[in-house]
């Protein structure tokens, strides 16, 4: 289990309440609108129905005047990828003037809906803010959210990054950026999230690998870039990422096994949109037989035909919608925590003993 789970703050709503009209308003990512004057049955049944399988899973509840100098209190709801179990992000944000600070705001991560469901009764109906002790202080985390987390669609990203000086997919077998082969477009780092794959499986994992729960929800990688491999950082050779639904959580790790901080734009410094990639590409071929058995014969064959055959599969129909990306960054200068793993699967082993299952079938059959 990792020393500590790093919080990431919810996006801050917009100051928005002097706007509003007196009293209460709910604001959620899956009302139909705001609701103004909302009652405390509504606001239960809006926590009851957050749906993490449905973009936007959060809710604000702001009120004119504040409360104890605290005109809104937050929810985000998300899957916890390393456990797959729901959590409530939940937020207040007090009026605080010190050192030129107007704000403060504090998160904390709650896994008892019952629990969300009493603080907001309280505010709303008994006028009573939390008691935050123990609470994360996320006032720089929030100032810098722009620095720390974002949406991104990774199809524009990768359409448009290639790396200076050259446009050629490393280990593609002489395939440049942007060449259409049968109507698809192939690009430098799509490609290039096939081609790790197979230095993966070639280095016999010496490079990382590749988890996903028994659920196959949830996937998680640890890789560390060959020292050939073009753009490498050295001083950043490693990256550690989650995935699940719409959300990547990345870890940038130094040669000395720190966490270190990246601005999360570009996405694309030091190779880290690379182990992103190829969790999508993971969790594309656990989806069907077929895709799993054509992936398969490129690690055993990574040539030209194989190689176009795998891209043009699992990046047709590819889920390319936007994906909110954080930093998973935390200054109080730990060494980087092992992910918990005890409910995930290694993919590049589960391939492997595919392939010795299928090699030994061959030689039965007198086909080797």
């Amino acid at each position: 289990m990792p020393k500590k789970n790093v919080k990431q703050a919810a996006k801050p709503p917009k100051k928005t309440v002097d706007e509003e009209p007196e009293g209460f308003t709910l604001i959620g990512g899956q009302l139909d609108g705001k609701i103004f004057h909302p009652t405390l049955v509504q606001i239960k049944k809006a926590i009851q129905a957050l749906d993490t399988d449905k973009n936007d899973p959060f809710l604000i509840l702001a009120v004119n005047p504040p409360i104890n100098g605290a005109d809104f209190i937050q929810i985000y709801k998300h899957i916890g990828a390393e456990n797959g179990k729901f959590f409530y992000t939940t937020e207040i944000q007090f009026d605080f003037i010190s050192n030129n600070e107007k704000w403060r705001q504090y998160g904390n991560e709650i896994d008892d809906i019952n629990e969300v469901k009493k603080i907001f009764e309280d505010y709303f109906i008994n006028k009573i803010t939390p008691d935050v002790t123990g609470w994360d202080d996320i006032y720089q985390r929030v100032k810098n959210a722009k620095k720390h987390a974002g949406f991104f669609n990774i199809e524009e990203i990768c359409s448009k990054y290639v790396r200076k000086n050259d446009n050629s997919i490393y280990n593609g077998h002489g395939i440049k950026h942007g060449a259409v082969i049968s109507e698809k477009a192939i690009y430098q780092l799509m490609g290039e999230a096939l081609s790790l794959m197979a230095e993966l499986f070639d280095s016999d994992r010496k490079y990382g690998d590749v988890y996903f729960s028994n659920d196959k929800k949830r996937f998680y990688c640890n890789i560390i870039f060959p020292k050939t491999w073009p753009g490498r950082n050295r001083n950043i050779p490693q990256f550690a990422v989650s995935h699940i639904r719409d959300r990547f959580s990345i870890s940038a790790i130094s040669s000395g096994g720190k966490r270190v901080f990246l601005n999360i734009e570009p996405i694309s410094t030091a190779n880290r949109l690379l182990p992103c990639l190829i969790l999508l590409v993971v969790e594309k071929l656990l989806s069907d037989e077929a895709y799993l058995e054509t992936a398969i014969d490129y690690f055993l064959n990574a040539n030209y035909a194989n190689f176009i055959k795998l891209y043009k599969l699992v990046y047709t129909e590819f889920s390319f919608r936007k994906y909110w990306m954080v930093d998973n960054y935390d200054d109080d200068g730990e060494d980087e925590s092992k992910f918990d793993l005890s409910d995930f699967s290694s993919f590049l082993f589960m391939c492997q003993t595919i392939m010795e299952n299928k090699r030994i079938y061959n030689e039965s059959l007198g086909l080797t």
